[in-house]
């Protein structure tokens, strides 16, 4: 035992041991790092090779479709897909159901082909062109409302992809009711056809082809429709709702949408507002056109019945556009006597019913009586020689060739309407109007229905007296000595326009007519183009005696329920005094202001009476 040896063991030792696992696992750590930090950023950079490899695969596939000229409905109906990895990179997908491209997450590796870097590439891949949408009051259906006015509104019509116009009866409806055709237009997107030429019959669209429908309702608008038996547009009357799409506003839109059938003359045909052949220059509207210029020039005015002056702007407008009024005239006056062979025509046509079975009262002229007569039209088709009333009959055909031939030499064929009598139509709303009245010799004013009447129907005074007053002064009865023509009394009233013309009025005070500068539009009928016009009208010794007889009538306030004050010449008492105008008819002994009544009746009841 003593001589055995035992060795210490001391702390030197104890500690190498565990320097040894201390190492071990501190090796072990870095390397797991290390590992753990190769795999992140293996992550890191496995996208960048799927994109370009991805990136690859839509081109080539963009290129596919770029050279088969095909789209792949396929690849843009694809789900969004992440993918298996765990990136965060934006990209676009095409949403089928809003029809837009829209951002989702993308993992970074796998997923589909529905996977654009740029939303410029995702819409170039799948959106389709886009077609402007119509705003949802517009797709509405016309909605007259509950009430009974007769209001011209339009609204847009998805079934005609146009504005059109319709009745609206004042109250309720619905957002698709606009005030004016380029109101609807400019709010439902109405692209404008470009017109052509012509067309072949075998290429006629079916719209063309379609019967002329007048629809159910009792309106009274002007359109026009493609007729096949003539293979020319001609003008109809719209009642306002329904009918069919053979329907334009203008002759110039039917035919943009129709044209006109080789083989067919057109200049034979006669424009139903009153133009022939190569004269319907003449009835198109004078247009000043979009530029700024201040040009004096002449067109034809068909409610006048003569050529007019007007402002044009420099640029575009039409054809109803003269630099000197002879040249209009030679254009749209002096073709009368052409004009009336072509009537001629028209009147010798025989009474057509046409096709369709409608039973509606007609005129036309009769050449085997020398008259107009009635009889029951069918609704559509039929020709020319088909009036709707017997005043429009005798007015384009005459009642005897002898007095038409004289109208139209003299160039007052217009003033025909002038002695039609006052029409209200059978339409019930109260629409305030003016017609001449032949009896009194002036104009008048009246409520007109809506639809129906006739052409003895003008918006303003103005209009009216400038239509037949201005035409009528060498026809009316005359007598030595009564009174001055309340025309030639107006005041000289230059107008708020800024034109430079020269006119002529009557000048009460020195007896004569005399020269001034006219604007060019309002003033009032006493203002005429030439001094000899004003003599012949106002001249020393042209008196009426058809004016007195106006003040001698009974107040009359009408039937009517209106309450307008009015102002009448009461012959018992001596003088004027205001009364109450129910509206509609009563008499011509009807004056809008107190000094027009005394004007008009005071010097020649004073006349009358001594």
């Amino acid at each position: 035992m003593a001589g055995t040896r035992y060795e210490e063991v001391g702390p030197s030792k104890k500690g190498g041991g565990n320097n040894c696992c201390l190492k071990f696992w501190l090796a072990f750590f870095i390397l797991a790092t290390l590992v753990l930090t190769g795999v992140v950023l293996w992550l890191l950079l496995a996208p960048k090779h799927a994109d370009s490899s991805n990136t690859q695969t839509t081109g080539k596939t963009r290129a596919l479709q770029t050279a088969s000229g095909k789209s792949q409905p396929g690849l843009c109906s694809l789900p969004p897909a992440q993918g298996p990895c765990k990136a965060n990179i934006e990209r676009y997908y095409y949403d089928t159901t809003s029809g837009k491209c829209k951002k989702f997450v993308y993992g970074g590796c796998s997923g589909n082909n529905n996977n654009f870097i740029t939303i410029q590439q995702c819409m170039e891949t799948c959106s389709l062109p886009l077609v402007p949408s119509k705003p949802e009051n517009c797709l509405l259906e016309m909605d007259h409302g509950p009430c009974f006015a007769l209001l011209l509104r339009y609204a847009y019509d998805k079934k005609l992809d146009q504005c059109v116009e319709f009745t609206f009866g004042g109250c309720g409806g619905n957002k698709n009711n606009f005030e004016t055709l380029e109101e609807c237009e400019k709010n439902c997107k109405i692209s404008i056809p470009m017109p052509s030429t012509s067309v072949k019959f075998d290429s006629l669209d079916a719209v063309c082809e379609l019967p002329q429908d007048t629809g159910p309702c009792k309106g009274f608008y002007r359109r026009w429709s493609f007729d096949v038996s003539t293979g020319t547009c001609v003008q109809f009357i719209y009642g306002g709702c329904k009918g069919n799409a053979n329907n334009f506003q203008s002759k110039e839109a039917c035919a943009a949408k129709c044209g006109v059938l080789s083989g067919v003359k057109s200049e034979t045909v006669v424009s139903s507002v009153g133009g022939v052949g190569e004269n319907a220059v003449c009835y198109l509207p004078r247009e000043r056109g979009n530029c700024e210029a201040y040009q004096q020039k002449w067109g034809y005015d068909p409610e006048l019945g003569q050529c007019v002056q007007f402002i044009y702007g420099g640029c575009n407008g039409n054809a109803n556009n003269f630099e000197t009024k002879e040249a209009c005239e030679r254009r749209c006056l002096a073709s009368l006597s052409t004009t009336l062979d072509a009537i001629d025509d028209v009147c010798k046509l025989p009474q057509d019913t046409g096709p369709c079975r409608a039973s509606q009262r007609r005129w036309a002229f009769d050449t085997s009586k020398a008259k107009c007569t009635l009889f029951v039209y069918g609704g559509c088709r039929g020709n020319a020689n088909n009036f709707e009333s017997k005043e429009a009959c005798e007015a384009k055909c005459g009642v005897n060739k002898t007095e038409l031939d004289a109208s139209s030499k003299s160039g007052n064929i217009n003033t025909l309407v002038c002695h039609l009598p006052q029409d209200q139509g059978n339409c019930y709303a109260l629409i305030r109007r003016w017609a001449f009245d032949a009896n009194s010799s002036q104009c008048i004013p009246f409520f007109y229905g809506g639809c129906g009447g006739n052409a003895n129907n003008f918006d303003t005074r103005e209009a009216c007296e400038q239509r037949c007053l201005a035409n009528i002064s060498m026809a009316r009865p005359v007598t030595s000595s009564v009174a001055l023509d309340p025309v030639c009394k107006l005041p000289q009233e230059v107008g708020p326009c800024r034109a430079m013309w020269k006119r002529w009025y009557y000048d009460v005070a020195k007896e004569q007519c005399v020269e001034f500068v006219y604007g060019g539009c309002r003033g009032n009928a006493n203002n005429f183009e030439s001094k000899e016009d004003c003599e012949a009208r106002c001249g020393a010794g042209v008196m009426t005696n058809s004016f007195s007889s106006v003040c001698f009538l009974p107040k009359s306030t009408g039937p009517c329920r209106g309450r307008i004050k009015r102002f009448f010449f009461d012959s018992e008492a001596g003088k004027c005094a205001e009364f109450i105008y129910g509206g509609c008819m009563g008499n011509a002994n009807n004056f809008f202001t107190m000094e027009e009544c005394v004007s008009t009746c005071t010097n020649m009841v004073y006349d009358k009476r001594h």
